[in-house]
This record gives structure tokens, sequence and C-alpha cells, in this order.
């Protein structure tokens, strides 16, 4: 009788063990994620995310819809709000309030994507965009000197595996190549970006610098970083190499009048006044034919790829 009794008691105290240990090993984690992951699709915005996408391609001609931002907005709330730690939420966020006019808010937003991934273009890049339309050439310039410096294998890496990148760009055939073509065009603003932040501070050495950094590199658009090195080594008295530099960029492209004024300029003070003469003709023809192709050296616009 003792011994059914004992057997008993370890049988209850067995269960009770075991009871305890399958309760340990249920990933309570794993199961608030889905029921978080379904509670966010119930609320993704109406009509998905093809306009974000769009107007995060950094094109000019995109118009503001400020009732599809303001759902861009409610959604990507709710996601930071769920998942504190998803980089590519606050980015999203971030873009999303800054096209709404609440830069503080997007500056915010961008600040923590920018903790969460350190790695990522984009956080840096949209920082010194914001900074730079505010006319705080300063920083931006600070926030553009350390973009460039993030790898685009890195980049692609997170917009291929981001929660909410994965979401917004669902359905984007050819995705990969996609990215890539637009990485190469997100460098060459950057650096643009970065030239013109240095020359509003009269930093002409840094000018000529990144300008032929962004030469050696490869990047689109080699006529623009040879017209900013030429108008640096002018600004720096260099004549000779100005003259050398702004020639490349009119090899490139002939129709540019800004090229021209400043070949014009340096023309006439090695003491060459017939060249320099026809040089300043050139320009004023160009410009009165409104020939000028080049984005407007203030021209800046966030991405998200």
């Amino acid at each position: 009788m003792k011994f059914i009794k004992w057997l008993m008691t370890r049988t209850i105290i067995l269960y009770i063990v075991l009871f305890a240990v399958s309760f340990a090993l249920v990933d309570y984690t794993a199961i608030k994620n889905r029921i978080t992951i379904r509670t966010l699709n119930h609320n993704m915005p109406e009509n998905g995310f093809n306009y974000l996408i769009g107007l995060g391609e950094g094109q000019a001609n995109v118009p503001i819809e400020e009732d599809t931002l303001k759902s861009y907005v409610r959604y990507y709330e709710k996601v930071v709000n769920y998942l504190p730690k998803l980089a590519d939420a606050h980015g999203m966020l971030g873009f999303s309030y800054y096209y709404l006019n609440e830069p503080e808010k997007a500056l915010k937003e961008y600040e923590k994507a920018g903790v969460l991934n350190p790695h990522f273009f984009f956080f840096q890049y949209n920082l010194g965009v914001i900074h730079f339309l505010r006319g705080d050439y300063a920083k931006a310039a600070g926030y553009f000197e350390t973009a460039r410096q993030k790898k685009a294998e890195l980049a692609l890496l997170a917009i291929k595996s981001g929660i909410e990148y994965q979401r917004a760009l669902l359905g984007v055939t050819n995705l990969g190549e996609l990215i890539m073509v637009k990485m190469k065009s997100a460098y060459t603003e950057c650096y643009r970006l970065l030239v013109v932040s240095h020359l509003k501070q009269q930093h002409y050495k840094e000018v000529a610098a990144f300008s032929k950094e962004a030469i050696g590199l490869g990047l689109g658009h080699p006529e623009i970083f040879y017209y900013y090195a030429g108008v640096a080594a002018h600004h720096l008295k260099e004549y000779e190499t100005s003259v050398h530099l702004l020639g490349q960029d009119i090899a490139i492209d002939p129709e540019y009048a800004e090229a021209y004024h400043y070949m014009s300029l340096n023309l006439d003070a090695v003491g060459k006044k017939e060249m320099a003469a026809a040089a300043m003709a050139r320009s004023l023809k160009l410009l009165q034919q409104q020939k000028a192709k080049r984005p407007e050296e203030n021209e800046a616009r966030l991405r998200i790829i």
C-alpha cells in the first residue's frame, strides 16, 4: 500500500515536471511574432506600396499624394510599435513623415534606423538629404561622407532581407538587377550632393578631392564631376588644370553652358582672350537655347532604393 502511494506521488510529480518542461519549451516569442505579422497584414495600406516605391526611387516627377502617405504613416507607426527594432520600418516611417512635411519626425526615425542598422547606405544618405534641403550643408556633408563609405553589398542584403522592404517590393521582377541599377544612381547622387555641400561652404579642396574620387569609382555621369573638379580648380587658381577638367566635361556633354562659362574665365586668366571670348559666346548661346540637362544644384530627394 505504501509503495502504491509512493508510486502515485512520484507519478504526479513527474507529470508536473513534464508539464512545466513542455510549457517552458513553447516559443512564445515566435507565437507573438506570428500574431504580430498577422495583425500587421490586416492593417496594410489599401493601395499597396507601388506609390511608396515610385516616390522612393528618387524621381522628381512623382506627385505628392497626402492621403496615400498618411496611410503609410498609420501602417508604419503600428509596425514600429509592435516591432521597435525593425530598422527598415523606421526608415519607411521617416520617409513618409518627410513627404507629409514633418521633417523633425523624419529625422528622428532615420536616426533610430541608423542606430539599428549603422551599415545601411540609405539611412545616412536620407539624413544628409534632409539637412541639405534645410541649408545645413556642414551636417549634410557629414552624412554624405558617411553614406559613401557604406558597402553596396550590405545595402543589397538589407533590402532583400528587411521585412518591410520585402513587403513593399513584393512582386517586383528582376529585383536584384533593379536594386543594383538604383544603387549606382544613389551613390552617384550621394557624391554629387557631397560635392555641392562642400561647394556651398567654399571648401574647394574637398570639392576637387571628392569629385576625383567619384570619377575614379566609375559612377554615373562623370561629366558632372569633371565640371565640379574644374570649378574647384578655378577657385584654387589652378587655371590650366581647370581648363583640362572642363575640357573632359565638354567632351562628354558639349551642351552645358556653365562649363563654357568657367572655361572662358580660365582662358581669360591665362591671357587667351580670343578663346575666352569664343567660350563665353558659346555659353550665352546655350543659355538662350536652354540646353542644360543636368540636375539643378539644389535638387535632392529622399530615396528608398
